[in-house]
């Protein structure tokens, strides 16, 4: 299935490491996404170091960069700021998120 969607790169050849050594569950998420033709989203907090961007050196960016190209396109990353922003901004949803900033440390004092 790693071939079929695309998720083994011309890096997974050249490194002496296997990816799904350290990061199994991610590449088995995506592959089940994948298979059942949908899409995986990784929802993380913004404030977590491991998933910034960091112009090729953050793990964020070693996962998206060590994806297959054809598979890339249903890959996406969401913090769960921007999630939140959103929900504050509708009434509808202004009372878990409210709830949700406090726990989480969203909310400004």
């Amino acid at each position: 299935m790693l071939e079929k969607h695309g998720l083994i790169s011309k890096w997974w050849a050249d490194d002496t490491t296997c990816p799904l050594k350290s990061h199994y569950q991610f590449y088995r998420l995506v592959m089940l996404a994948l298979e059942r033709d949908g899409h995986f989203v990784l929802l993380y907090d913004e404030r977590n170091p491991t998933f910034v961007f960091q112009d090729g050196d953050g793990t964020h960016d070693w996962l998206w960069l060590n994806l297959g190209r054809q598979c890339r396109n249903r890959v996406h990353a969401v913090t769960m700021q921007s999630v939140w922003k959103a929900a504050m901004a509708l009434p509808e949803h202004k009372a878990w998120a409210t709830q949700f900033g406090a726990k989480y440390g969203l909310l400004k004092t």
